[in-house]
């Protein structure tokens, strides 16, 4: 199993997201071992900044802020920026075998893979039609960099 990177700080509690991403590298590990792909959902019941791989406190992060509030901060073993994750936000992990797909052989390619499946999903089951009544546009989709949009707001990626 791949050591999740620690932060430069260590402010607020960070064990829940810590634990998450603990979680998120052992289906890797599943994954490399029989192949079988895998996904989950998980929520954070702190705030906590989770910094990319290669991400920096520094140039990132709002430290005073964070240790003002008490925000943790967290580093995952994936690339990317950081984000703000806790209490009203749902986070989503793919475990994919690269043969699963063509697509899975790059980066971006997977973020196109692994939103196609989400907004199938998301767009059939969990959003409601854009009806008469509606003022704004609710309409969910992905845009070529990655990102899943829903109307003019970034909701994932």
């Amino acid at each position: 199993m791949a050591r999740i990177a620690q932060p430069e700080v260590n402010v607020g509690d960070s064990t829940a997201a810590g634990r998450e991403l603990a979680v998120d590298d052992a289906l890797l590990e599943e994954v490399r071992h029989d192949r079988r792909p895998r996904f989950r959902t998980w929520t954070c019941p702190v705030y906590t900044v989770v910094l990319g791989r290669s991400g920096k406190v520094a140039t990132e992060v709002d430290l005073p802020l964070c240790r003002k509030q008490g925000i943790a901060i967290v580093q995952r073993p994936s690339g990317g920026g950081a984000v703000l994750i806790g209490p009203g936000t749902l986070q989503w992990t793919f475990a994919l075998p690269h043969t699963l797909s063509p697509l899975l052989e790059t980066i971006s390619g997977a973020k196109r893979f692994c939103n196609r499946m989400l907004l199938e999903s998301l767009t059939e089951s969990l959003l409601p039609s854009r009806g008469p009544q509606s003022s704004c546009d609710r309409t969910l989709h992905d845009e070529p960099g990655g990102d899943l949009v829903l109307g003019d707001r970034k909701v994932g990626g």
